[in-house]
This record gives structure tokens, sequence and C-alpha cells, in this order.
């Protein structure tokens, strides 16, 4: 089971456990020891707190790595010196509008990792999340 936390609002936020290790085959772990070989059911993740700030940080810190190595490539290979020459062609719009769109997306997942990891952090230091109260759901571990 995740982690559920509920406010004091009656809203209840889920955090995942896991995060994917890549390697000779890509598995997920918690930092309490448990792995699985494939992505695991919400159902079937640990609800550990310090395993939920473990994954939150690991995804921010993934997706600021993976931004980062695609802004080198870019001012590498001089793309932003060439943007008017790039879209000369079709495929080469189609290209960079895709490249933009995957871009957009990571930086959106880097904010909402970021969030979560700043709201578990907030929890286990006061017992809050934005200021509300919260708790630990019943029926987690």
């Amino acid at each position: 089971m995740v982690l559920r936390l509920r406010l004091a609002t009656g809203k209840i936020k889920e955090y995942r456990t896991s995060y994917s290790h890549s390697g000779e085959g890509s598995t997920y772990h918690t930092k309490c020891g448990t792995f699985w070989a494939d992505c695991p059911k919400r159902e079937d993740e640990c609800d550990h707190l310090d395993c939920a700030i473990d994954a939150a940080e690991r995804e921010t810190f993934g997706a600021f790595l993976f931004l980062a190595f695609t802004l080198l490539v870019v001012v590498a290979s001089g793309g932003l010196s060439q943007v008017g020459a790039i879209f000369k062609s079709g495929w080469y719009i189609l290209a960079a509008a895709i490249g933009a769109l995957i871009w957009l997306l990571m930086v959106y997942a880097l904010y909402r990792s970021n969030m979560d990891k700043n709201e578990l952090n907030e929890f286990a230091n006061k017992g809050t999340i934005a200021g509300v109260m919260a708790w630990k759901e019943e029926g987690s571990k």
C-alpha cells in the first residue's frame, strides 16, 4: 500500500514509495529494501514515510539530471544558434515540437516530484502539509 496521508480538510494524498533502478534490467526498490522485477502495483508498495521521501528525492534528482543533460546536448550541438535553419523542414519542426513537449513534461515531473518531496519533509518535521494538519491514513501499516 502506498503512503496515504489524510489532511484535516478530508483530502487524502498518496505518495509512491518505490523508485526505478536501471541497470541490467529495470527493477523497482524501496529504501527499506523491498524490490520488484517490474513496476509494483500501488497496493503492493510499503507505506513507510522514509521510503516515500527517498523515492521523491530520487525522482526529483532524475528529472533534474535529464533536463540538465538535454540542455547540455542542445547547447553543445549549437542547436540554439540554428533555430532559424531548423524550421526550414517540416520534419525538423515535428522533431523540435516533440522534443519541446518531452522537455515540458519533464519540467512538470520535476515540479511535481519536488512538491511531493517538500510536502513529505514538512509532514515528517511538523505533521502538516502546506500548513494543514495531516496524519497517516488508517489502514496503513
